[in-house]
């Protein structure tokens, strides 16, 4: 951790209770907890909310503390105390080790000290000063509890979602409150059993999660389809909770998408087909080395594929069986350029489906337009297209394949390189 984020970046060394399922490991003692390690990115200049807690039932405590101390107290107060508990500094302020509390001049033990004058005049306004039944001054503890690095008050772990490391919400809860407010991106790169992306959405962030488990269809994707529905589970029982997620306040929508695996491009390499034998003969590892003969393979991005750009299709390894299924290329593009969509737009014009995507780049207003080529009428597909722009007035326009829009780019050669030089 300290060679990826660096030592300077260290903050913490959180402890949490494992779980209630605690077994015997042989001759050596039971494993009871689990650690967190936090970390910034920078130094200094990072996010840090100190989460509280609200104290259950009020608490009373002693109001002496470490250490004898002779305070400056106000003069307006000095006749209240006894001159043998009055002394002046040199700079002539009366100083004493006594407070009056609640109207009685009271000393502290022998070593100890009260807190200034002015702080139990403030406790006496507002009621948290007070004797106990042996005459000893207590003042009332704080309503909330500032959380330290000791989480083992609960279950680190839960067991709702047939996951063996399924986190509880109540640890992601005080992990997403204590680094991130209401808004911001929460990220989790190992997603397991969902937790991560739940806590999110009930906390009112943004998530992206990342699995590459089969669970994710098993367990991930119906947990946040229960999320978005209102779940009333885990920490959605919490008071500070309900009042952001609740039956009224859940729905919404979430995007998933399928990364193509490394297999899935071996699975996609074709030969032309005058090298059909040494197709035949040769490993994937010598294909993907041979880039002329495979340049049309569609897992670099068959340009001639694009001409009917919604049926696009790659081979997938799932469950050891090959699939083939459609992929999503207007939404990689989107990625592949860095837009900022705001807003899509599907017609039945000229014959076809057109697919028109608005949003921002680099300060610019951006305008993608998607069809099939195939057989279609550009004179009229200028008119759709036009037709459809004028509302946006983009400063760019990108269109896949020919067209007689003037001053359009060419989607294909952009999105290629920009692919490979991400694969690079």
């Amino acid at each position: 951790m300290n060679e990826i984020f660096g030592w300077e970046n260290f903050r913490n060394e959180i402890v949490i209770n494992r779980s209630v399922r605690i077994k015997t490991e042989g001759k050596k003692f039971p494993t009871w907890h689990e650690t967190i390690f936090w970390y910034s990115n920078h130094p200094e200049k990072y996010f840090f909310n100190h989460i509280t807690e609200e104290r259950e039932t009020e608490e009373w405590r002693s109001i002496d503390m470490d250490g004898e101390k002779w305070d400056i107290i106000p003069k307006d107060m000095v006749k209240q105390f006894s001159p043998e508990n009055i002394k002046y500094d040199e700079e002539g302020n009366p100083i004493s080790r006594a407070r009056i509390i609640l109207g009685k001049e009271v000393l502290p033990p022998k070593g100890r000290r009260f807190p200034p004058q002015e702080v139990i005049n403030q406790l006496e306004k507002e009621g948290k000063i007070r004797f106990s039944k042996s005459g000893k001054p207590q003042m009332l503890k704080p309503s909330k509890i500032y959380l330290t690095d000791d989480w083992t008050g609960f279950y680190g772990y839960s067991f709702n979602w047939d996951f063996p490391t399924e986190n509880s919400e109540i640890l992601l809860k005080r992990v997403v409150e204590s680094t991130s407010n209401e808004g911001d991106l929460i990220l989790d790169f190992f997603l397991g059993s969902g937790t991560t992306t739940a806590v999110a959405r009930k906390l009112r962030r943004k998530w992206i999660g990342v699995e590459m488990g089969e669970h994710f269809y098993t367990v991930v994707l119906p947990r946040m389809k229960k999320v978005l529905f209102y779940d009333k589970s885990g920490i959605s029982k919490e008071k500070d909770v309900k009042e952001r997620y609740n039956p009224k306040t859940a729905g919404g929508f979430f995007k998933y998408h399928t990364i193509e695996q490394y297999e899935d491009a071996l699975e996609n390499i074709e030969f032309e087909k005058p090298q059909k034998t040494l197709y035949e003969l040769t490993d994937y590892f010598v294909k993907y080395m041979l880039e002329w003969e495979t340049k049309n393979s569609k897992t670099f991005l068959n340009l001639d594929e694009m001409k009917d750009p919604f049926n696009y299709k790659l081979k997938i390894i799932e469950n050891y069986q090959q699939k083939i299924v459609n992929v999503d290329l207007v939404e990689t593009f989107n990625y592949l350029i860095g837009l900022n969509a705001s807003g899509y737009e599907v017609l039945q014009e000229n014959g076809r489906k057109y697919v028109f995507v608005f949003g921002e780049k680099e300060g610019k207003r951006v305008a993608i337009v998607w069809r099939s080529i195939k057989d279609i009428d550009f004179e009229k597909d200028k008119e759709v297209i036009e037709a459809k722009l004028k509302e946006f007035e983009p400063d760019e326009i990108y269109i896949n394949g020919e067209a007689l829009v003037k001053g359009f780019r060419h989607i294909e050669p952009l999105f290629k390189s920009l692919m490979f030089e991400e694969v690079r």
